[in-house]
């Protein structure tokens, strides 16, 4: 169908109706995953889901409420709902949507030959990856399974003021997880990586190494006596502390306090070292889009640029509510929900220390291969969670670690980082490179 076509006749019925202004958000997708075990397809399903959510304005009051049904005896019931109900909210001066027309900035998301890759080639790829796997040491006995998934769709986004925004996209993935076991000992490595084009997936002896390593090297790993030591994240690892810092920087969260961050642009919060981007523009990234869930245009940030706060991530709510202009950061999961603030492409930049240098700087520390449990709150600023991987000593890895708790606070950590490797890799939208902190408590025996 014509989304285009449908969104602009859609609005025009809903001012006809009474709204002060009005937004529709059409999303269309195919999607497939393909999951493979001892050789054997263990899953293969195919969804086509597609609807649209509309979101009206009458006096300072907002509803919402979305649909699958396109037919216009629907539309119309979807339209009356709308009305009514924003005649029963409650008044916010600050809901509000983006004003247009904008100039839609081209971005390359869109794989068009993925529909042309045959499904029995997607297989044969998780095949191949549980075959290196299962190889790649005596120590592993077994394949949980290896998978592949992929997404096609189509987004649409107009409202009143002007907004017209559309665009395809394509996101693949693959990954696998394997099991180490000796004796009574059984250790799970997994590893999997995302792309917009199908051609820049990993290699499936790359995933397949990578997932060996990580469950043969931390296989029986045991805990260290309770000390306080550096702990040098890998660059996997290393996105638990983005993900609080990205909370933190949630503009609404700011404007109610809720956040350890609040009130502090200008100000040092980490090292020199330290310089944190959310870049919605990145060629081929799975983070990027040219507009956000609203309709607006997408930009590069630095958020925090050596140590100092710069600024915070807006939606036009949040925006309004803070007195300043969206930063492009509205995240839309699906049509059947409301506008939120997210990350596109959020990452730790890249230091100029290699890996190796960066974990031969230890004497006695932790090599944090894998985290368990969230254990971070970004209204405190505490950090706590279960943690396993190597033992470094004197700038060597040593011996897995496993059942330990490392502690502190995202403050400390960011003022911590003493070393930024240069090897930062994207396996989804959120990257970091290996990175050390000076101290931290590791809790064990």
């Amino acid at each position: 169908m014509d989304h285009e076509t449908f969104a602009e006749q859609t609005l025009r019925r809903l001012k006809s109706a009474g709204a002060d202004s009005a937004e529709i958000f059409i999303e269309e997708s195919v999607s497939l995953e393909a999951g493979v075990r001892e050789g054997e397809i263990e899953t293969l399903r195919q969804s086509s889901p597609m609807g649209y959510g509309i979101r009206v304005f009458r006096g300072g009051r907002m509803a919402f409420v979305d649909s699958t049904d396109f037919s216009q005896a629907a539309t119309d019931d979807v339209i009356d709902k709308a009305i009514a109900l924003a005649r029963e909210a409650g008044e916010d001066p600050h809901h509000g949507l983006p004003a247009g027309p904008i100039r839609q900035p081209m971005r390359r998301i869109f794989d068009a030959g993925l529909e042309r890759v045959s499904l029995e080639e997607k297989v044969e790829r998780c095949r191949r990856a549980e075959q290196i796997g299962l190889k790649y040491d005596r120590l592993i006995k077994a394949c949980d399974g290896a998978y592949y998934s992929e997404t096609r769709g189509r987004t649409t986004i107009a409202n009143t003021r002007g907004v017209l925004a559309s665009y395809q996209r394509t996101d693949c993935s693959v990954g696998i997880e394997l099991v180490a076991e000796r004796g009574p000992h059984k250790q799970p490595g997994g590893y999997g990586a995302g792309v917009r084009f199908y051609g820049d997936l990993p290699r499936a002896g790359e995933i397949a190494r990578e997932a060996g390593y990580r469950a043969v090297s931390q296989l029986a790993g045991e805990p260290v006596p309770s000390q306080k030591a550096p702990v040098v994240f890998d660059r996997r690892a290393g996105a638990r502390l983005l993900h609080g810092i990205g909370s933190a920087l949630n503009g609404l969260s700011v404007y109610q306090g809720a956040s350890f961050l609040a009130g502090r642009v200008g100000e040092r919060v980490g090292s020199e070292l330290v310089t944190i981007m959310d870049d919605g523009t990145m060629r081929k990234r799975t983070g990027t889009t040219p507009v956000d869930g609203e309709g607006v245009p997408t930009s590069r940030k630095v958020l925090i640029d050596r140590g100092i706060l710069k600024g915070y991530m807006y939606n036009t709510y949040a925006a309004n509510r803070a007195g300043t202009r969206s930063t492009g950061n509205a995240s839309r999961w699906w049509y059947g929900g409301l506008p939120g603030i997210g990350t596109t492409n959020f990452y730790l930049e890249k230091g100029t220390t290699s890996r190796d240098e960066v974990i031969g700087g230890v004497k006695e520390g932790l090599f944090v291969l894998g985290t368990l449990g969230f254990g971070v709150d970004s209204v405190s600023g505490s950090f706590s969670t279960g943690a396993s991987g190597l033992w470094i000593k004197n700038g060597k890895l040593t011996d897995p670690v496993g059942r330990v708790t490392i502690a502190s606070t995202l403050d400390e950590m960011l003022m911590g980082i003493d070393a930024v490797g240069d090897d930062l890799i994207w396996l989804g939208s959120m990257a970091t490179p290996t990175y050390r902190i000076k101290e931290m408590t590791i809790s064990g025996v």
